[in-house]
């Protein structure tokens, strides 16, 4: 998939829309969704209008609130003029389907929602659905091969509002005899030979998939596990990928080790063992982790050396939370001498490779003016990169200057969408204030 894919759908409908976003991101699919995707204090017309110019693809949910919506009806006759590839969400039972949707292929998510995923990556990933003929009757015998699995749903015929069961057309009749044209070229055949061929080739290269056990191609199909939450199988690939030395494996299967994820065991020393074989194959990211446990001490002991040695090779690596913990290091005086103009560049790198962490923790000192110039204007933009990136309390922050208009323009509207925000992203003050904003009072995260 080259472009991105546009996600419609009904309000009603928001945390169904909220999850297959997620899931599909995990997934390593382009999405578009308002709720993620819009930066707070932009304008939400020209943000949605924007996004849908520059999609290829309209993931439309289709339910009985999507179809009475005239906004979702109005964004996919936008996108099928353009020639966007439509592609249908069966989220739940409805009857006002759009008249140009109705010979669409749709994928069902009603029944299985890991099935819907994986019938929908699959799609977005590989080629577009092929468009039904605009005058072939619905019940032609080539239709059936659309339904290739019980989750991409088959097209739903046209039907006459006056009548419960779809138009037939009368066959046309011919007075002269057709001229004798090849066996493979009779159209009563189910499909034509070089549609059977393109089957043949694609059903051999997925198997070929399926049997490729390169490190590469393990470490792929355990991402699939793990976003459709298939932990325990994600953890036996990575296992195997990590046997045969993909760094990104090890790391990977550590992470779900250390949370603790369902079917996968929590023994410290898988932890410490998979991200150690990581580090010591130059996965920096791994690195960082070490030096994280090490200065938490709740996997195995606490120890500061240590986390100082990890978090130094982590930051020398490349890797931006590296620089940030190392950063707070500094500044703490744990582990090595105290340095503050020291903590304060290492937050700067941090930030600078889109290391929430360090963007906040540099917004912060910014906005107190602890061991830098007091510059709320910078504090806001630091904390916007944060907040972007999903780190609550930047959000919370970011909503609080936009409510006393410190550094930004006093808007009571765009701090509640911080604080919605914040909330989303786990900040129980940020909830707090999205329910019961308070202009004068700020939080102190």
């Amino acid at each position: 998939m080259s472009g991105s894919a546009f996600m419609s759908y009904s309000r009603d409908d928001s945390a169904f829309a909220l999850r297959l976003a997620q899931d599909l991101k995990a997934a390593g699919a382009k999405v578009w969704l308002d709720q993620l995707d819009i930066r707070a204090g932009a304008s939400w017309d020209n943000a949605i209008e924007d996004a849908l110019n520059h999609a290829t693809h309209l993931l439309i949910i289709l339910s009985a609130a999507s179809t009475a919506s005239k906004n979702v009806r109005d964004e996919v006759a936008y996108a099928m003029d353009q020639g966007k590839i439509v592609i249908p969400i069966l989220y739940t039972e409805c009857d006002n389907v759009p008249l140009r949707l109705h010979r669409s292929q749709h994928i069902d998510f009603r029944a299985d929602y890991a099935c819907g995923l994986t019938a929908l990556v699959n799609q977005l990933h590989g080629s577009p659905p092929v468009p039904l003929p605009e005058d072939d009757d619905a019940n032609h015998p080539q239709h059936g091969k659309a339904q290739e699995t019980s989750h991409v749903a088959p097209a739903l015929p046209f039907t006459d509002p006056h009548r419960h069961s779809p138009i037939q057309q009368p066959p046309q009749q011919s007075s002269t005899p057709p001229p004798h044209k090849p066996w493979w070229s009779n159209p009563a055949l189910p499909i034509s030979l070089a549609s059977l061929v393109l089957i043949v080739a694609v059903a051999s290269a997925a198997m070929w998939v399926h049997r490729d056990n390169s490190p590469a191609a393990l470490y792929q199909k355990a991402i699939v596990a793990s976003s459709l939450k298939d932990y325990s199988d994600a953890a036996t690939l990575f296992k195997q990928a990590c046997k045969l030395d993909n760094a990104k494996s090890c790391t990977a299967l550590a992470q779900l080790y250390e949370t603790k994820k369902p079917g996968v065991p929590t023994e410290p020393g898988f932890v410490m063992g998979s991200y150690q074989k990581a580090c010591d194959s130059r996965d920096f990211e791994a690195c960082s982790a070490m030096g994280r446990l090490f200065y938490i001490g709740d996997v195995f002991k606490k120890d500061l050396h240590q986390a100082f040695e990890f978090d130094q090779k982590a930051c020398n690596g490349g890797d931006p939370a590296g620089c940030s913990q190392l950063g707070i290091l500094y500044l703490r005086g744990e582990g090595v001498v105290r340095d503050p103009a020291k903590a304060i560049d290492l937050f700067q790198k941090a930030c600078n490779g889109n290391d929430p962490e360090g963007c906040s923790a540099l917004g912060k000192h910014y906005a107190d003016g602890d061991f830098v110039p007091k510059d709320t204007k910078k504090a806001a933009d630091l904390d916007q990169k944060a907040c972007d990136a999903g780190h609550a309390s930047s959000c919370t922050r970011l909503g609080d200057l936009y409510r006393i208009g410190d550094g930004v323009g006093q808007n009571l509207y765009t701090a509640k969408q911080f604080y919605q925000k914040g909330c989303l992203a786990g900040d129980g003050k940020a909830c707090d204030a999205w329910l019961n904003p308070a202009p004068n009072v700020a939080s102190k995260n």
